[in-house]
């Protein structure tokens, strides 16, 4: 009798635990189920690219300008800094761009660790709770950031980590720059500001090199290049050529694939010989 209740009881216990088991190996399935559907759901988890392509020639005459007004600024010392000597002006690189329209487009705050080498990076990123209208517009705000930091660079500070977006951006031996740009909607649960906007430019050669300086202080308002050839337009900057100085802020897309001018620029050269023209004939 006692045998049989013994092994009942062993029974009894084996069937127990086998259900317990069971009900855990249930749980542990529920669970991970749970997490798929939550972390890697794309109607919830992936951001929705509103706008994001490859920059319009417009839009690159933009990024390239606002880069080489303030560049030239702080070469002729109309800054809280001094003036420089030998600080390029910035060519569009479409590699660069390239990189830069590729990588945004993950919508991640945070540096290309696999873009090329001698490369810099600046980044910039905001929300808003409402829809934008003209997103592209808010551009140039973006770079503004960057620039701003000129308010906490320390000429003879040795960490100017607060301040490299804008180092980089006026790093004197940088002579290329190429640009990304994308705005979306992040897909959380209860997104307080969902419409986002993010700008990445890459630059060539990388600025914030440990132990070089920003540029070589040269506070005389002429000789400021002993390289390149003194730009036009911005005459406080080195254009890489002769062509590149004369031209204003031209880009790759002025051209097709066959090298012909488009109307646009086509446009904009007659209004300068028309006006070259006028200029001439009142001097007369």
């Amino acid at each position: 009798m006692i045998l049989v209740l013994f092994c009942f009881q062993i029974n009894f216990s084996v069937t127990f635990l086998k259900k317990i088991i069971f009900k855990i190996f249930v749980m542990i399935f529920v669970a991970q189920i749970l997490f798929l559907l939550i972390h890697l759901s794309p109607s919830e988890q992936t951001p929705e690219l509103i706008q994001s392509t490859p920059f319009s020639c417009k839009e690159i005459r933009a990024v390239l300008h606002f880069h080489n007004k303030k560049r030239n600024d702080i070469a002729f010392g109309k800054t809280k800094l001094k003036g420089g000597k030998n600080i390029w002006q910035l060519k569009w690189d479409e590699k660069l761009a390239d990189v830069a329209y590729k990588y945004v487009q993950r919508c991640e705050i945070e540096h290309n660790n696999n873009r090329p080498n001698d490369t810099g990076e600046n980044i910039a990123w905001r929300k808003s709770a409402n829809e934008i209208q003209k997103p592209v517009s808010d551009m140039t705000e973006m770079m503004e950031e960057w620039y701003n930091e000129i308010e906490v660079y320390e000429e003879n500070g040795k960490d100017n980590q607060s301040s490299s977006n804008f180092t980089q951006m006026i790093w004197a031996a940088t002579k290329f720059v190429g640009c990304g740009f994308v705005y979306y909607v992040e897909r959380t649960e209860y997104p307080l500001s969902p419409y986002c906007q993010m700008l990445i430019c890459n630059y060539r050669p990388s600025g914030n090199v440990a132990g070089e300086d920003m540029y070589t202080k040269h506070d005389e308002a002429i000789e400021k290049c002993d390289i390149g050839v003194p730009s036009w337009e911005f005459e406080a900057l080195c254009a890489h050529d002769a062509k590149h100085a004369r031209t204003k802020d031209f880009c790759l897309g002025d051209f097709d694939s066959e090298g012909r001018i488009l109307k646009e620029s086509v446009v904009v050269i007659l209004i300068n010989m028309v006006i070259a023209w006028y200029c001439m004939l009142r001097k007369q």
